[in-house]
């Protein structure tokens, strides 16, 4: 852990978060309110570690944690090579937080004018359809991770939001794939990866429209399928 935010302790907990994942908490900075800060849940690690075989809980905590493996993501080359450019589609982190419920991860918070968090891709998808705008959108997002060539995990709707700015920005899943050492030292298998995850962003906006007959997890194997 480096780069400390600020070291005062916020006392987030009375405050309500503003959205909620499967292993963290997002809150606004109550001190900035163009910031918001992640924490892990308490017990999450824990409960992580218990569906994982033996060999991997040989591994430290830090593997386990969501807040030490995004900030990981944001120190590989793509983002420092590419600043301040590459914050068209992500946010910025500027490090720790030490807070009440533990230390959180600062990063770019959005919201529209009327202070409202920008709605998620997949919120507009259901509500709107894959609309020609967002199509162009999703255009521009893929033509950005070739450009600049940064790793993530699975583009997921609900990780993306449609900020005030009309762009969209990668707000979660930024990070390396278990080949990393081989996309770390081969250009090749970095473009290789990345192009799988464009595609695998494109099947699942349009899973997310269709009568979902299928699981994504059938749609997604079928579609590896040679």
């Amino acid at each position: 852990m480096s780069k400390i935010y600020n070291d005062d302790t916020l006392q987030l907990s009375r405050y309500a978060p503003f959205a909620e994942g499967g292993n963290r908490l997002c809150y606004v900075h109550p001190d900035d309110r163009a910031l918001c800060i992640k924490i892990v849940k308490e017990g999450s690690i824990a409960a992580f570690r218990a569906r994982r075989s033996f060999i991997r809980n040989l591994r430290g905590d830090a593997y386990f944690d969501d807040n030490v493996q995004e900030y990981r993501a944001y120190q590989q080359a793509a983002i420092r090579n590419n600043a301040p450019q590459i914050y068209e589609h992500i946010p910025k982190c500027y490090g720790w937080q030490n807070t009440d419920m533990g230390m959180g991860l600062v990063l770019d918070y959005y919201a529209y004018e009327d202070g409202s968090t920008c709605i998620n891709l997949e919120a507009y998808l259901h509500e709107n359809g894959l609309t020609d705008d967002i199509k162009a959108k999703v255009d521009e997002l893929a033509d950005f991770l070739r450009t600049t060539q940064i790793l993530t995990k699975n583009i997921l709707p609900h990780n993306v939001v449609i900020a005030a700015d009309g762009k969209l920005k990668i707000i979660d899943g930024l990070g390396f794939s278990s080949d990393f050492n081989v996309i770390r030292v081969s250009k090749l298998a970095r473009r290789a990866s990345i192009e799988r995850r464009v595609r695998r962003m494109y099947l699942r906006l349009d899973w997310e429209v269709s009568a979902k007959n299928k699981s994504w997890l059938s749609t997604e194997k079928d579609a590896e399928r040679p």
